[in-house]
């Protein structure tokens, strides 16, 4: 079971390899523009990396949120 800290920890690297993600598609775009032809590489590689962190940070915020009860074991299902 993965307690709340882990939890927290792991939205946080997510947010700042986003946010990392987020500021090399815009360098990459720079780039691009000017007429670096491999920028454009670069900026879509980076680009879906940022959708996939971000992607990623929701579900691991929503699950941090979230505060499930526990469901028991065995018994009668009704």
């Amino acid at each position: 079971m993965v307690t709340m800290t882990v939890r927290a920890l792991a939205l946080l690297v997510l947010v700042v390899a986003w946010a990392g993600l987020v500021w090399l598609a815009i360098a990459a775009g720079r780039s691009a523009r000017d007429g670096d032809a491999l920028a454009w590489v670069w900026l879509a590689l980076a680009a879906l990396g940022a959708v996939a962190a971000l992607a990623a940070a929701l579900a691991v915020g929503t699950r941090l949120v979230r505060r499930e009860e526990p469901r028991p074991r065995g018994g009668k299902h009704r």
